[in-house]
């Protein structure tokens, strides 16, 4: 009589199993792709090689997934991408009534391709898309995501790790990285997703043309540096303004000293328009000291009308509360220059 295999040679010869059917299944899976399934094919009978891709899936994070590319639950790929934007998908539709995501990458492999797929998956669970058409730096996404008063944002990026890895990182709805709530909740949206039967996907072209991916844009100040280029699509002013308890500086010109003497209300100092208008400041000598900051423009009107200060605003947002005479413009000897809306692309 044969005695019983010990416990731990009966869990490792499970577990080798487990990744053996794995391995069998993304073998079949991935037919239609064919650069996975060639790289599975070469490792056929080679158990380190498939133990490596298999024996884990990645784990999500406030970091998000972070791996190196290729084939298997261990990689970073289309199927383990697509995975992970289900159930961050499945988190926000629990979460908001008609959720949004903006969605960026940088020049590393694969990159585009997992954003334009993440899109995809995205719009087939109805949530609007909000795609840089090229490569930006990583804060564009950051900020297209309080620009664009997204839900969440997605950028996909490996920051300073070795070319053979890439990853995907979910922002908050403040332009933030997720917290670890945020990310345990969205992790365990993820663990629930099969991730060849379960995804909902959506043909990026398809969505594009639905109206359900819209490609980003940004306002100026942007610093391009080569190979990044932008296109203008629209220009525009923004005007000093302030609540009624400031109507008699409408019929004075003020100075940019004089303005510094009142209390004033600007976007947080990681966007764009903060370092705008430091920048219109420190040319006359002066220092941007916004007594409050806020995280978005339709934050900053509310504040004007109830008294809180001054605040630089674009003419087409004051303009209807202007002419109700619920705040006043304030005009300025050096008058704020133009700004404007543009898209970001590569060359």
């Amino acid at each position: 009589m044969s005695k019983p295999m010990p416990p731990a040679f009966e869990r490792s010869r499970t577990m080798k199993q487990e990744i053996k059917d794995l391995y069998d299944l993304w073998l079949k899976k991935t037919e239609g792709n064919a650069e996975l399934h060639d790289e599975l094919s070469a490792i056929e009978g080679k158990e380190d090689e498939i133990s490596d891709r298999f024996y884990r899936a990645l784990e999500f994070g406030t970091g998000g997934l972070r791996g190196v590319l290729g084939a298997g639950t261990n990689r970073m790929n289309v199927f383990t991408v697509n995975q992970a934007t289900q159930g961050l998908a499945d988190y926000l539709n629990a979460k908001y009534d008609s959720p949004s995501v903006a969605i960026a990458h940088d020049s590393r492999i694969n990159s585009d391709v997992f954003a334009k797929g993440a899109a995809g998956v995205l719009a087939a669970n109805g949530i609007k898309v909000y795609i840089y058409p090229e490569l930006v730096p990583t804060p564009m996404l950051s900020f297209a995501v309080r620009k664009l008063h997204c839900s969440s944002g997605i950028i996909i990026t490996a920051s300073h790790n070795p070319a053979k890895y890439n990853g995907y990182k979910c922002y908050s709805h403040e332009g933030y990285q997720m917290t670890d709530a945020e990310a345990n909740a969205t992790y365990e949206c993820i663990r629930k997703v099969d991730i060849f039967d379960d995804v909902r996907t959506m043909d990026f072209d398809e969505g594009i043309k639905s109206g359900k991916i819209e490609f980003a844009v940004v306002t100026t100040p942007v610093e391009m540096k080569p190979p990044l280029k932008k296109i203008v699509l629209q220009s525009f002013r923004e005007i000093l303004v302030g609540g009624k308890t400031f109507t008699a500086l409408g019929s004075q010109v003020l100075s940019l000293a004089e303005v510094k003497n009142y209390p004033m209300i600007c976007l947080g100092r990681e966007t764009m328009t903060y370092q705008f208008y430091s920048q219109f400041f420190l040319k006359h000598c002066l220092e941007l000291t916004p007594d409050t900051e806020v995280a978005t423009t339709d934050q900053i009107l509310p504040l004007v009308k109830n008294e809180l200060g001054l605040a630089f605003l674009p003419e087409k947002i004051a303009e209807e509360a202007i002419a109700r005479h619920e705040i006043v413009q304030i005009a300025l000897q050096d008058p704020v220059p133009e700004r404007q809306i543009c898209m970001v692309y590569d060359v």
